[in-house]
């Protein structure tokens, strides 16, 4: 009997975490799923990591943070594409789509590392970023943000309007593409400092987001960004489709000729039917990349798993 009963504990024991652990899969709310991962990713929600795969989920108030060597790209419900770099950490905070847009919000904290943006369907007042030092209104598609160690905020606008803030309120708009401001934290006592002009980016900013771009485009469009013209084999044959155009191709070409023009990959990004593609582009020329991967083409730099 005793062995009976002790079975029996053990068995509903075995069901009540059975039972917890449903729950709180049911509780945790989808936003999203990861559309390209390069080496190691992981998530962590409710005091439990795991490491993010090809197409896995990720969840409201899910903590998201990338090893070195390491970047991943997400594609939120709303079809906004979020990228992010090696050692980039950044908390989902408050995602909610609502069947009415106007009730929907995305609220992403970003606290460490490079990233791009390019927002979905909602309407622009409906995202937010956070750094430690820095407000970031969307008023417009893409925009790129990286947050170093110490909190230094560097936002640079590809497309549309982007409201950058102090934690004191203090703003400057960004409306042109190219521009870009930083963000620095208050020193002791004083408040904290305004946002910088809008000029040009810095070049330590220039360098992560290009790495950024690097590590998540296919070695044929980053051959072109490296050459000037990207060379793709169709079918396995020894045929190949050379391509000068795009991001790449134009990144290429200036860094051959000498000039400073800094270019930042596109992407193209097919699901549920549908193709979503999203272009970011920094520094003093603006250009759009060509990697259309909504056929199911997987980066060849990236280490990914298939289902």
């Amino acid at each position: 009997m005793l062995l009976v009963r002790s079975g029996s504990a053990m068995m509903l024991s075995a069901v009540l975490v059975l039972s917890t652990s449903m729950n709180a899969g049911m509780a945790a709310s989808r936003v999203g799923s990861t559309s390209r991962v390069v080496q190691k990713v992981s998530g962590t929600l409710d005091l439990e990591t795991r490491q993010i795969r090809l197409w896995d989920n990720v969840f409201h108030d899910e903590v998201i943070a990338t090893a070195p060597g390491s970047a991943t790209e997400i594609v939120f419900l709303d079809e906004t594409v979020l990228r992010m770099g090696e050692n980039a950490r950044m908390v989902l905070d408050k995602v909610v789509f609502d069947p009415d847009p106007s009730t929907s919000k995305m609220i992403l904290k970003l606290t460490r590392g490079a990233f791009s943006f390019v927002s979905g369907r909602l309407p622009s007042s409906s995202y937010l970023l956070q750094t430690p030092t820095a407000t970031i209104g969307v008023r417009g598609t893409a925009l790129s943000v990286v947050v170093a160690a110490n909190g230094v905020t560097t936002v640079t606008v590809s497309q549309g309007t982007v409201v950058v803030s102090n934690l004191a309120g203090v703003s400057t708009t960004l409306g042109a593409p190219g521009l870009s401001t930083t963000v620095g934290p208050a020193l002791p006592g004083a408040p904290p400092p305004p946002p910088t002009p809008p000029a040009a980016p810095p070049p330590m900013a220039v360098t992560q987001l290009a790495n950024l771009n690097a590590s998540l485009t296919p070695t044929s469009v980053a051959g072109g960004a490296a050459g000037g013209t990207g060379v793709g084999a169709a079918g396995g044959g020894t045929t190949g489709a050379a391509a000068t155009g795009g991001a790449a191709g134009a990144a290429g070409a200036a860094a051959g000729a000498g000039a400073s023009a800094i270019a930042a990959g596109g992407l193209g990004v097919g699901m549920a039917g549908g193709a979503i593609a999203a272009a970011a582009a920094i520094g003093a020329a603006i250009a759009v990349g060509a990697d259309t991967s909504g056929s199911g083409s997987t980066s060849t730099t990236s280490t990914t798993s298939t289902r």
